[in-house]
């Protein structure tokens, strides 16, 4: 029974550093102090784009609702941002 616990406080403690971006564990409460604690907000803004595929060349296709809407986006390899491609008012697939 010991290693399940064990197993499950180093899932949970590699869970809070991803989700709060900390490398050591006092560096959380420091983030605290200093008021750069995540907000509601950046958690409401999370999307989650869906159907995802990668093309030959390096391009990535996927369906994202940015405004509100599903449209399809491209991705090319060297972007930082895609590219909506439909502009739909119903949105795709729906």
């Amino acid at each position: 029974m010991l290693k399940v616990a064990s197993i499950r406080t180093t899932i949970f403690t590699l869970l809070l550093v991803t989700l709060t971006g900390c490398a050591q564990p006092g560096e959380f409460a420091a983030r605290q102090r200093r008021g750069r604690q995540p907000t509601i907000e950046q958690f409401i803004k999370i999307r989650w784009p869906s159907s995802a595929t990668l093309a030959t060349g390096g391009r990535f296709y996927y369906i994202d609702l940015v405004d509100g809407v599903r449209q399809l986006h491209r991705r090319g390899p060297d972007a930082h941002e895609g590219a909506a491609i439909t502009d739909f008012g119903d949105g795709i697939g729906g």
